[in-house]
């Protein structure tokens, strides 16, 4: 972190003092359905071969009418399901439906069945230095490619959100002009459009390095060293990785159960010679490998055993979704307690520096915490 050197420890306190109180910039918190852009952010799509070609989405959704509590913006309401689509739970709780699980102060990114990309946009109001933190996440069983850009060009390498891979997690700190502009944007995966609700929390935050000497653009994170910090970062990320692990493992026997109990299901249909029955429990098993969801008239053509199996599946997703957020949750307290000790342990020992580095980062994780 460069700092300014005339007064260098006056400076110190003065960017503790501004990361602890400074303006946090979340697109959850900040969503409006009233206004787009509104303040700093914008919500719309791009071309997915073209970044660059940004267009604010120009309408409301409107049919959202079972989730009153999601609020969101499309490229056209009157065009098949909306999509491209940016969508917010202004809910006090997860939004749970047959198809996913929205967490609360999530974004819900879709791409569109052309191949657009949906995006979330930051426009920076001043010229600073932002700590961005934030992830993609799976909210069903979604195939995207996500994307960070800064003035259209990309700025980290994220992997796909798959089976294998349900979330990304991305963290920088940024020096960004006035008006300079960050992209976070999903695209199709490349395989179809359909069932890609991608999640998106994030938070923008001016950070102390804002006081610093005039950075050239492009350059990242701080110069002064805090060891112990990075070990803690590392233990957590390695805690995060291992619960990732855990969650997939959950999902592929959930997955793998509802397959197996298909089959039981179709070959009791079978013998008690029903066929619209066997029939329609044949199309939701190769809905369910291909990772299609039902048409309401399709829903409405299953027997009533589909039905309660198909919603005891979907709430044991539900289930897993909600266990692996309350472990996420558990894991960042233990981390921001561990923060805390070690700000004051540096505060204690006179590295005022490495404790304001520390006290930017449990800052911008409590704001997450707090959604």
């Amino acid at each position: 972190m460069r700092w300014l050197g005339v007064g260098g420890l006056a400076w110190l306190v003065v960017g503790a003092q501004m990361a602890a109180s400074g303006r946090s910039y979340d697109p959850a918190k900040d969503f409006s359905s009233g206004k787009n852009p509104n303040a700093c952010w914008a919500f719309g799509y791009s071309s997915a071969a073209v970044a660059t070609d940004f267009v604010a989405f120009p309408d409301v959704r409107t049919n959202l009418v079972e989730r009153k509590k999601l609020v969101g913006w499309c490229r056209n309401k009157e065009q098949g399901d909306g999509n491209p689509s940016v969508t917010c739970n202004k809910a006090t709780s997860a939004v749970k439906l047959p198809s996913f699980v929205q967490p609360l102060g999530c974004l819900n990114l879709h791409p569109g069945p052309e191949g657009h990309r949906a995006v979330v946009r930051f426009t920076a109001p001043e010229t600073s230095m932002y700590n961005v933190q934030g992830a993609f996440s799976a909210l069903t069983t979604t195939t995207t490619d996500p994307h960070v850009l800064v003035n259209g060009k990309e700025l980290v390498e994220l992997k796909p959100i798959s089976e294998d891979n349900r979330r990304e997690r991305f963290g920088f700190s940024r020096q960004l002009e006035k008006g300079d502009t960050l992209d976070f944007a999903v695209g199709t995966g490349g395989n179809g459009y359909t069932c890609d609700s991608t999640g998106l929390m994030v938070t923008v935050t001016p950070s102390a390095a804002g006081l610093s000497a005039p950075a050239a653009t492009g350059s990242t994170v701080v110069n002064h060293k805090v060891p112990e910090l990075a070990a803690l970062r590392s233990a957590y990320s390695r805690q995060s990785r291992l619960l990732m692990d855990e969650n997939d493992q959950a999902l592929k026997r959930a997955k793998a159960g509802y397959v197996v109990s298909l089959t039981q299901l179709g070959t009791m249909a079978q013998k008690c010679g029903e066929l619209d029955a066997v029939l329609a429990i044949k199309a939701e098993a190769t809905r369910h490998t291909k990772r299609v969801e039902p048409t309401s008239q399709e829903q409405a053509a299953m027997p009533q055993a589909l039905l309660q199996l198909r919603a005891k599946y979907l709430a044991e997703l539900a289930g897993v979704a909600s266990g692996l957020q309350e472990k996420e949750s558990q894991a960042l307290k233990q981390y921001l307690s561990e923060l805390e000790k070690l700000e004051r342990r540096y505060t204690q020992r006179g590295d005022i520096a490495g404790a304001v580095i520390i006290r930017d980062e449990r800052t911008q994780l409590a704001a997450g915490l707090a959604k």
